[in-house]
């Protein structure tokens, strides 16, 4: 075990996400500076915590980036609307659990329906239904923001499963971008990813709250300043998902050939 890797990657990460909640400039150089002594100790040391030969394999790489991206993006929703419940609606944090209960059961109910969506269909017909499923879920949170909870609980069902569509199609994709000596690594690696992206989205989404009331409203609908600010995240992140389902669809509109020719050309991880 690469011990020392292991605490330049955690540093990284640690001091990254510290940098971002408070806003440092100095705490994300240091983060930058452990990041480069992280680089160096993975491509000079005999056994490194990751071998940096998987990178060669573009389509994982490429993966990544975008699993990072969509799975921050989800992250949004169980992380917002338990604020939003509580400091708009003012609601008890057991009607909170009330009211996101019913996407939850969704999520485990549908959740088998996603796989075989991917099975049947394909993987990007699953990343594609969840980004749609996803826009679906922000644009009418950021419309219904400050009304009944009750409606919130039915919109929160469409993002929350997106979400679950979203990862198990991102896992998919890494799984067929890698050959099977570099499987295990490459599914470790994806695993890390996505808790970074929800530490990540977490700290960026706080540090947006914290901001307070915004006297800017994107959507015309919501009407009480105190939403504002909810409402444009809910509106704003749409884009996103656009911009990085269409990138997805670039990449991997010819997947079986060019995931076929990475695996040949990969070198496997030893």
């Amino acid at each position: 075990m690469d011990y020392i890797g292991g605490i330049l990657l955690a540093g990284t990460v640690a001091i990254l996400l510290l940098a971002l909640t408070n806003g440092s400039v100095w705490l994300a150089l240091g983060g930058i500076l452990i990041f480069i002594f992280f680089v160096l100790r993975i491509r000079y040391t005999p056994n490194p915590f990751i071998n940096p030969a998987i990178f060669r394999n573009k389509p994982f790489s490429f993966v990544l980036i975008i699993t990072f991206v969509m799975i921050g993006i989800g992250f949004a929703f169980p992380f917002i609307t338990p604020q939003l419940l509580s400091s708009v609606n003012h609601l008890s944090p057991v009607l909170i659990g009330i009211v996101t209960l019913p996407s939850s059961l969704m999520a485990a109910l549908l959740g088998r329906q996603g796989g075989k969506l991917a099975d049947d269909k394909g993987n990007r017909f699953l990343v594609f239904t969840a980004a749609a499923l996803l826009i679906i879920g922000f644009l009418s949170l950021s419309s219904v923001v400050g009304m009944s909870p009750v409606f919130i609980a039915i919109f929160l069902i469409f993002g929350i499963l997106g979400q679950s569509f979203m990862q198990i199609a991102m896992s998919n994709t890494v799984s067929r971008t890698l050959s099977k000596e570099n499987i295990g690594v490459g599914m470790g690696l994806f695993s890390m990813v996505t808790f970074i992206a929800t530490a990540t989205s977490t700290a960026v989404i706080g540090k947006i709250l914290d901001l307070g009331t915004s006297t800017i409203h994107l959507n015309p609908i919501p009407k009480n300043s105190a939403t504002f600010v909810y409402s444009n995240m809910f509106l704003t992140l749409p884009i996103l998902i656009v911009a990085v389902a269409a990138l997805y669809y670039v990449q991997f509109r010819r997947t079986g050939k060019m995931v076929k020719d990475e695996k040949m050309n990969s070198e496997p991880v030893t």
